[in-house]
């Protein structure tokens, strides 16, 4: 039986909590000054190194989704007809009034 490839953004069943998109970032930070400043030996300088690469395409896929999400709102808006609803009522009557 094979396993099948998965799904962005879903946790698999053992698999640590996917960190948000902030955290990643601030995690790569630290990871970066603790190599850079000569913190860690060689072999947790490597294991970092790839905590930091796994931390990096996960957010590469956020800000793809994020991307997308914004392309389709855009076009949504974009398409004749389409446009902000605001279903509330013309309050502004000072002119009608007088």
């Amino acid at each position: 039986m094979s396993k099948s490839k998965p799904t962005p953004g879903v946790q698999e069943e053992g698999e640590p909590p996917q960190p948000a998109f902030q955290d990643a970032i601030a995690e790569v930070e630290a990871i970066t000054d603790r190599i850079e400043g000569g913190q860690i030996g060689l072999e947790d300088s490597i294991e970092q190194f790839e905590r930091g690469m796994k931390l990096l395409a996960r957010c590469r896929e956020i800000l793809q989704r994020v991307e997308q999400r914004v392309e389709d709102i855009t076009q949504r808006l974009l398409e004749p007809g389409a446009g902000p609803k605001d279903d509330s009522p013309d309050t502004d009557d000072r002119d009608t009034a007088r």
